[in-house]
Order: C-alpha cells, then structure tokens, then sequence
C-alpha cells in the first residue's frame, strides 16, 4: 500500500507534525543532502528527548515511591498502634464481646472478636517424630512412603485415640483475637 508519495506511513507516524517545523509533517520527504542531514539531527533530538522523558518517569516515579514509602511508613504505624489500642481493649473487656455463644461484636466501623483455633499437635522435637513415623507399618495411613509424618492424618489419630506420638505435645484450644474494618459504616452495618 503506497501513499502519492511512496510507501505508506505506519499508523505511528501518520500524523507526525515536527514541533520545530510544523511544515514537517506526513507529507514531507527530505530533497537535499542538507535536508537529510537535518532530518538525522532532529531524529537525534528526538531520541535524546525520549531519553529524557524515560529519565524523568523514573525520577517521578522514584520520587513518589519514596514519597509513598513514608506514606505507608506513617500509615502502617497507625494500624499498628491501634491494633495494640483494640487488642490491649479486647482483652480488658472480653465479657463485653464473648457473649454466650457469641465471640465477637460489630461496630460500626468493624468488628472485634476471638476466633477459636481447634486442639492440634504440634512437632516439637523432629527427630522423635521422625523415629515414631518410622517405627509404623509402610502401610499405616499415617505416614507417607517417604516415612514422614501425615499431620492431618495424626491429628485426627489424635482426636480419636488421645495418644500423643513421641515427639509431639499437645497444644491447647486457643482463642486467638481479631480486628476488621470496614471503610465505610454502610458496609458494616448492611453485614449484621
């Protein structure tokens, strides 16, 4: 496909229009070996203007990757504090929360509450554990061929027998307290 010129633009650089010389534009084909010499320093201005232009993306961007890094900095240490805010509460007015079967309690902005994390063993010396799994049947489900321990399978062993492998302790239900927020009070109040 050709224009009356030669060989058609490329969609790019159609409607290129030179801010030196607006009479540059698609139409435009160097005659002279000065022109051709001219078009060679533009495209070099050009270029060290693309050049410039991604140095200062990069500087912007830096610039506000800095600028949002103390932001988030500044932000972070306000969850953080209130997390200890709201927790240190929580903990002084459990009976205020956990009520009944009840563990926790919406506000308007949130919700404070305990989450109960079920019994559960929990290695605590590997190399028992490991000589217990290697002591077992290849054929027990409670080990993998590989002779390591199938936790999901030794907890629910545990759940049902109450033995307690050698190597493992028994870890106590927990309740373990949590925080969420909501940004706005409609979001809070619509989820009660």
């Amino acid at each position: 496909m050709t224009d009356d010129l030669g060989p058609k633009l490329p969609d790019d650089v159609a409607d290129y229009v030179d801010a030196e010389d607006p009479g540059v534009d698609r139409l435009y084909r160097p005659k002279t070996m000065e022109e051709i010499d001219w078009c060679l320093q533009r495209r070099a201005q050009c270029q060290r203007e693309v050049e410039q232009v991604d140095g200062l993306v990069k500087e912007a961007i830096r610039r506000i990757q800095k600028r949002g890094e103390k932001m988030r900095r500044i932000a972070a240490v306000g969850v953080h504090y209130f997390d200890f805010v709201l927790l240190e509460w929580l903990d002084t007015h459990k009976a205020l929360v956990v009520r009944g079967t009840k563990k926790s309690r919406d506000f308007v902005y949130g919700r404070l509450g305990y989450r109960t994390s079920p019994e559960h063993l929990e290695i605590e010396d590997e190399k028992a554990a490991q000589a217990w799994a290697d002591s077992l049947p290849l054929e027990s489900a409670l080990v993998r061929t590989k002779r390591e321990p199938v936790i999901r399978a030794i907890q629910d062993h545990f759940r049902k027998t109450g033995e307690v492998p050698p190597g493992y302790k028994v870890v106590a239900e927990k309740q373990t307290p949590y925080i969420s927020t909501e940004d706005e009070p409609d979001d809070a109040l619509a989820k009660r």
